[in-house]
Formats: C-alpha cells, sequence, structure tokens
C-alpha cells in the first residue's frame, strides 16, 4: 500500500513537473492573444508594440522607419472590422498557426504565426512584400503616366526637362523604399520571393531617363529660338539666322518650334539686305512657316506683306485673304491694312479704304490704319 502511495505520488509530482514544463514551453497559450495584439498595435499605428509580437528571432530586424511605411502601404489593416482568424495546427504540442487576414480583406495574405521561447509570434515578411509590391506599383504607375514621344516632342513647353527629373528622383526613392520593404521581408523569411516589380523597376527609371533626354533637346530648341529673337532684336540678322538654322537642324523640333523658326528667318533674312537673293529666302521661309503651321493667321499675314514687297502683288492679296480668315483682335487688323496697302497699289482704292476702316473697327488706335485713310 505504501508503495502504491508513493508512486502515485511520484507520477502526479512528474506530472505537475511536465505540466509546468509544458506550460513554459507555451503549449497551453493561446496563438489568439498574440494576434490580437498584433493587430490592435497595426490598427493604432504603434511600431514598438507591432514588433513586440514578431518574438525573439525577428527583434530588430526590421525597423521602425520599414513598420511604418508598411502600414502606411496598407490600409485595410486599420479597419476596426477586420475579423480575427486565428488557426492553429493541430496537436496537443503544435508549435504553428496561421492569421488568415484574407479572409477579412482579400487584398490581405495570410501570416504564418509560431511557437517560440514560450511566446506565440507572428511573421509578417508576407506584410512588408506586398508593401514592397504597392510601393512599386506606384513606380511603375507614374512611369506609365509619362507622355509618349509623340507628347514630349509635340507639347514640349508643357514638359521641362527639369520637372522630369524631379518626377524620376521622386520614383529613385520610391524604389529605395520597397528594396527597404522587400530586404526587410526575405531577412524574416528567405523563401518568400522579391516582389515581382522588382524585375520590371529598371524599366521604368529608363523611361524618365527617356523622356528626359527628349525634353532636354527640346529645351536645346528653345534656346536656339531664343538666342535667334535676341540677335534678331540686336540687328545681328546673320547670327539670328544661323541660330533659327540650328534650331531647324535639330531632331527633335517640334512642327510650332518650326512654325517659329521658319517665321523668324523670314524677319532675319528681310533685314539682312547684304545677304544675296535675301528676299526670296525671306518670301521661301514664311511660306514654309504658313505650309507647318497652316492655321496661324500671322504666318499667312507675313507672306503677303513679304509678297507685297517684292511686288507680287496678286500672290500677296491670296495670302492676305488666307491670313484674315485665320486671324483675329490686332493681327487681323495689321493683315486688313497691309491688304488694304496692296489694293491702293492696284488701283482699288475703293476696297482699300474699307480695308482700313475694317481695321480700326478691329483696332481703334491702329495708327497706320489711321495714316493711311488720312493720305489715301
Amino acid at each position: 500500500m505504501r508503495i502504491a502511495i508513493i508512486l502515485v505520488g511520484a507520477i502526479a509530482m512528474s506530472a505537475a513537473g511536465l505540466g509546468a514544463y509544458w506550460a513554459r514551453c507555451g503549449y497551453f497559450s493561446d496563438p489568439r492573444v498574440t494576434a490580437q495584439t498584433f493587430l490592435a498595435a497595426a490598427q493604432s499605428g504603434d511600431v514598438t508594440a507591432l514588433a513586440a509580437t514578431f518574438g525573439e528571432r525577428a527583434q530588430g530586424k526590421v525597423s521602425p522607419a520599414v513598420l511604418r511605411d508598411t502600414l502606411a502601404q496598407l490600409p485595410e489593416l486599420k479597419d476596426p472590422k477586420l475579423p480575427l482568424n486565428v488557426s492553429r495546427d493541430p496537436g496537443m504540442f503544435s508549435r504553428r498557426a496561421t492569421l488568415n487576414l484574407a479572409q477579412g480583406k482579400k487584398s490581405l495574405p495570410t501570416l504564418n504565426m509560431s511557437l517560440a521561447g514560450g511566446q506565440w509570434a507572428v511573421n509578417p515578411a508576407p506584410l512588408l512584400g506586398l508593401a514592397a509590391e504597392r510601393v512599386l506599383g506606384r513606380v511603375h504607375d507614374s512611369a506609365g503616366k509619362l507622355p509618349s514621344t509623340s507628347d514630349l516632342i509635340a507639347y514640349n513647353l508643357y514638359y521641362l526637362p527639369e520637372g522630369l527629373r524631379a518626377q524620376r528622383e521622386a520614383a529613385r526613392a520610391l524604389v529605395q523604399r520597397a528594396k527597404a520593404l522587400a530586404g526587410a521581408a526575405t531577412t524574416l523569411d528567405p523563401n518568400l520571393p522579391f516582389p515581382k516589380r522588382l524585375a520590371y523597376v529598371g524599366d521604368d527609371l529608363s523611361a524618365f531617363d527617356d523622356a528626359i533626354a527628349i525634353a532636354s533637346d527640346n529645351a536645346g530648341v528653345e534656346k536656339h529660338l531664343a538666342d535667334a529673337s535676341r540677335f534678331y532684336d540686336q540687328a545681328r540678322f546673320a547670327d539670328a539666322i544661323a541660330a533659327n538654322q540650328v534650331a531647324l537642324d535639330a531632331n527633335t523640333i517640334t512642327d510650332g518650334q518650326r512654325g517659329r523658326a521658319d517665321h523668324n528667318l523670314a524677319f532675319a533674312f528681310r533685314d539682312f539686305k547684304s545677304a544675296p537673293n535675301n528676299m526670296d529666302k525671306a518670301i521661301d521661309a514664311a511660306r514654309a512657316a504658313t505650309l507647318v503651321q497652316p492655321s496661324k493667321g500671322d504666318y499667312w499675314c507675313t507672306l503677303g506683306d513679304l509678297l507685297r514687297q517684292y511686288t507680287l502683288y496678286d500672290e500677296a492679296i491670296n495670302a492676305f485673304n488666307t491670313g484674315i480668315g485665320k486671324a483675329a483682335g490686332a493681327v487681323k487688323a495689321d493683315c486688313l491694312v497691309w491688304r488694304g496697302l496692296t489694293k491702293y497699289i492696284q488701283e482699288d482704292i475703293y476696297q482699300a479704304r474699307a480695308d482700313w476702316r475694317a481695321a480700326l473697327t478691329l483696332e481703334p488706335t491702329n495708327t497706320n490704319a489711321k495714316k493711311f485713310l488720312k493720305e489715301y
């Protein structure tokens, strides 16, 4: 009897000791407690409390900055209605569980949980990887919104290289953030693949480089056009012609820039009287401007005035007619003035005075219209 009592006591003591050991190992603990702490910390933005749920093995491997960035990219985690779905693997001594966030938000992944050192820990690697994907998605989206090559050329004044460089630097900063997120993710789970978009991020950044190169070329064209205007104002007509010609020779010159260069050339050749056949070249340049941008009324009026000065009156009238049909305001008024003068030279006094009166109706301060009406 005494022996039996001793045996029972020994067994009880052994069971108690074993139970205490199991308790220390955490086998009796509920992973839902850790999962609840994890979600509460994520929803409140407490990155210190959040990191504490990762377990000792992950401590210090994810910086607070990376955690804050992760939470910023995953607003679904802040939903207070996000359900707590924790499933522990079967077996009394199971050390694994899953926190299934996807049951509440399909966009969120399922997280593995493990029991170590008597504590349940959450492995946030899939969340970090998803955050990296989303940051890189912003890079991809911004690259996709870059203007096409044709738009860069056609609307060059809206796409200056400085602005595109700023966009590229912002994209590069996003890439660095994504790499920090992905690096932390693979540190916690070496088997987790890098975000898919990392394979294409080089192409995205190259798109910015290409756009900047085109915009820079266009900026060069603008500089040559500005130089040409400055040279013309300084009566440096040969230099103005050269600067306009350099602009015209650029591979990325737009139709708008080409029209301006040809229009500017027309005046430079007209005033560069020592150049051989200067008026022929001026008329050719003015005509080229109307071919490139036929909707510009002032280009037609310039052509008409040059033809008038070259005594090609019928052609001048035709150009003036086109310009008057396309121009407005002061430009149209000037066009009427010079068509009127051409009519006067052709001895059509009635039509000449009608044009000058029409010019004053459009622009009452037009001095040439007043002068011609007074003198003729």
